[in-house]
């Protein structure tokens, strides 16, 4: 259930921000993390591919596992820009490419 309530989080946001609704804060955190993004090995298009695997940066926990630095880890397969506007706590970067 929680998985569905992050995406829905991450396109409504989304949603706002294309009525020029989003919050300022939401809209720096998308941004920040969009810049993470740019260059990483598994983006693909708009989307984080779920068939490529690179290198975690930093020990975290990853929907409720332990991902550990240097570690090779697949793409979480979503929409960068949604997920990039989630606010729930279980949206991050496979990778923990996102500040925690």
């Amino acid at each position: 259930m929680a998985k569905l309530q992050d995406i829905l989080n991450g396109w409504g946001n989304e949603l706002k921000d294309k009525f020029g609704l989003l919050s300022p804060d939401v809209k720096a955190i998308s941004e920040h993390r969009l810049s993470k993004c740019d260059d990483c090995y598994l983006r693909q298009e708009d989307r984080c591919s779920s068939n490529k695997q690179d290198f975690a940066v930093r020990h975290f926990m990853y929907k409720g596992k332990f991902r550990q630095k240097g570690q090779l880890y697949y793409g979480c397969g979503c929409n960068i820009v949604a997920k990039s506007k989630c606010t729930t706590t279980n949206c991050q970067c496979p990778l923990g490419k996102w500040d925690g």
